[in-house]
């Protein structure tokens, strides 16, 4: 590849990134600094014989296929999420390993802001949630934060072991509160308190009807 080559792929790469779209040609010839749409046409044709792209032939039509900047696909329309391993048990308390497992590729039209970049995906463990319509094998998106409002869906750690529950206060204790009758609310009390802490809100829930 060569440095003009270098140029414009790495513009595209940061342009879908950035816009959660692919450029069109003029973009691309503002943003490599090159001189002509001529010029950019010769680049990305040499760029897809390489390997590098795929020419659709349509408007901003242009896929990445090999990014040689970093690990991560380019993908416009999609976001890059990371996936926590384990799974947070929407019950009785259990420890969940603070790690990364992997990513996934979730469509733009699930997120309503560039903030959601940071939301991360866990699967439901267990039942305590159900009455909201989160069971068993459900996926939630979760964005980080270490507040909530009364009535929020959160990720709390109590005790040092993670729980999905609903969050709300009573006379100055929280109460997580669980959506299924079989299961009993979790209180941190004002008095005495415990080790407790919000990690993050759950936003959206993924679901499988098989």
């Amino acid at each position: 590849m060569t440095e003009r080559q270098e140029s414009v792929l790495r513009f595209i790469v940061s342009y879908i990134r950035r816009e959660r779209r692919t450029p069109s040609t003029r973009e691309i010839m503002r943003g490599s600094g090159l001189a002509s749409t001529g010029a950019i046409s010769y680049q990305l044709k040499e760029l897809a014989s390489k390997g590098f792209i795929k020419l659709t032939g349509k408007s901003r039509g242009i896929d990445v296929i090999s990014n040689p900047f970093d690990e991560s696909p380019v993908v416009p329309g999609t976001r890059l999420l990371r996936v926590v391993s384990g799974g947070v048990p929407a019950g009785a308390l259990k420890p969940l390993p603070d790690l990364v497992e992997g990513s996934a590729l979730i469509d733009q039209r699930f997120f309503k802001s560039k903030k959601d970049e940071e939301l991360f995906l866990i699967r439901v463990a267990g039942d305590c949630m159900s009455g909201a319509g989160i069971n068993i094998g459900d996926w939630v998106l979760v964005r980080p934060q270490s507040t909530a409002n009364p009535g929020d869906l959160v990720i709390a750690v109590v005790e040092g072991e993670y729980t999905l529950k609903k969050f709300r206060t009573e006379r100055g204790d929280v109460i997580l509160e669980p959506a299924n009758p079989a299961h009993k609310p979790i209180r941190v009390s004002k008095d005495k308190p415990k080790d407790f802490r919000i990690l993050g809100r759950v936003v959206k829930a993924l679901k499988d009807f098989e």
